[in-house]
């Protein structure tokens, strides 16, 4: 079983529905960056990299932040023992996420 990965702002009734809606975008970022990473793309995995990376943080989630920070840094160097390595780290937090409650779970 994956232990979910709450928001922090989760809690927070004036975002909480923000935070459900990028919550649910995960599995699509996630596949577009681990498509990026798999053709060698580090132009496109710093661009998406660098998108979770703001949005980790505005939602609640410093977790994602900080990997994608790191991949977005392994990216732009061409590193692709640490871009794999990356990916990796982050698509587990969004998935950690995306099978979190959102909201206060009852």
């Amino acid at each position: 079983m994956i232990e979910p990965l709450r928001s922090e702002l989760a809690d927070d009734d004036a975002i909480a529905d923000l935070v459900e809606k990028f919550r649910l975008t995960l599995p699509a970022r996630v596949a577009a960056l681990e498509e990026a990473s798999r053709r060698g793309d580090f132009a496109a995995v710093r661009k998406l990299t660098h998108t979770l990376k703001g949005a980790g943080g505005c939602f609640g989630y410093p977790s994602i932040t900080r990997a994608a920070s790191a991949l977005e840094t392994a990216a732009i160097t061409r590193d692709v023992a640490a871009v794999v390595e990356g990916v990796r780290e982050l698509a587990g937090l969004c998935e950690r996420a995306w099978v979190s409650c959102a909201r206060k779970c009852a």
